[in-house]
């Protein structure tokens, strides 16, 4: 009800005070995917659960505690403790990329059963080091950006030949997979901006 309150951009600002929030009572019916540029490979994840802007924050949502990061047909599963502050996860083996769902598969209760799910920071982790977040200056909510952001897909659920993803940056990129040839899609890159004409 407060997308700009409680956007998913708020998992890579660095700041525990601020967070997302799941639609509905059920976590398990969002997923957050995480986009890069290029294939990343991750072995770590690092993750702050619940509200935290304060302790009775943290205390008034239901706190996420496992959670299955998902990337091209590899998945790992991962548990946090129900407390506050910043956890690190190492996985059970190292995914890798383009693309990675993180998806809630069960959480520790609010008192009111209606409360949404709430987290306050993810990072992913790759050898020791963070994967590079967005520039804080991009983060901020745009709803007229907001709604081009993501990936489109063409082709067959799951099995799509054709993806075209707007990222944060200002960069967009286009994959087709050529017919016979899945291990060798062909990709085009290029920059995006908004004007009051429209996207360009």
């Amino acid at each position: 009800s407060n997308p700009a309150h409680f956007q998913p951009l708020q998992l890579v600002d660095g700041n525990l005070k601020t967070g997302w929030c799941s639609s509905s009572a059920d976590a398990q019916a969002d997923a957050l995917t995480f986009g890069f540029a290029s294939a990343v490979v991750v072995d770590e994840v690092r993750v702050g659960t619940g509200n935290q802007a304060d302790t009775a924050s943290f205390h008034a949502s239901a706190r996420p505690r496992k959670f299955v990061l998902r990337t091209d047909g590899r998945a790992s599963t991962f548990s946090v403790a129900d407390t506050e502050g910043i956890q690190t996860v190492k996985l059970d083996q190292p995914l890798q990329g383009q693309d990675f769902t993180l998806e809630v598969l069960d959480v520790e209760p609010a008192e009111d059963p209606a409360a949404p799910a709430c987290l306050s920071e993810v990072q992913l982790v790759s050898h020791g080091k963070p994967v590079a977040h967005p520039k804080a200056k991009v983060l901020k909510w745009d709803p007229q950006r907001q709604r081009l952001l993501g990936v489109w897909y063409a082709g067959d659920e799951g099995n799509p030949d054709r993806s075209l993803s707007f990222f944060l940056d200002g960069t967009w990129q286009l994959r087709t997979v050529v017919y016979g040839e899945p291990t060798r899609p062909k990709t085009v890159n290029g920059t995006w901006g908004l004007e009051k004409k429209g996207l360009w």
